[in-house]
């Protein structure tokens, strides 16, 4: 979808870095209390939303290799529940 609105890496990691930081601004003012914990099949309990990634910055992102769409190279994990 990326390549078809022609949606540069940059644009989609700076997404990404919003996408983040606004998540934990939400998560620290308790505007989330509605998350139900998740138990996985050995027990243990996942309160929060473990993968937040406020600290986030344009270059960590670019480190990024593609794992998605490889001949493209725009897609990496930072930004695949966003694409």
């Amino acid at each position: 979808m990326a390549e078809d609105f022609d949606i540069s890496r940059e644009q989609m990691d700076l997404y990404a870095i919003r996408s983040h930081q606004r998540l934990a601004q939400a998560m620290e003012a308790g505007h989330l209390q509605e998350i139900t914990p998740l138990y996985d099949s050995s027990g243990k309990t996942y309160e929060a939303d473990d993968g937040v990634r406020p600290d986030s910055t344009q270059e960590k992102l670019a480190k990024l290799k593609p794992v998605f769409d490889r001949p493209i190279g725009k897609v990496t994990a930072s930004v695949s529940s966003a694409s």
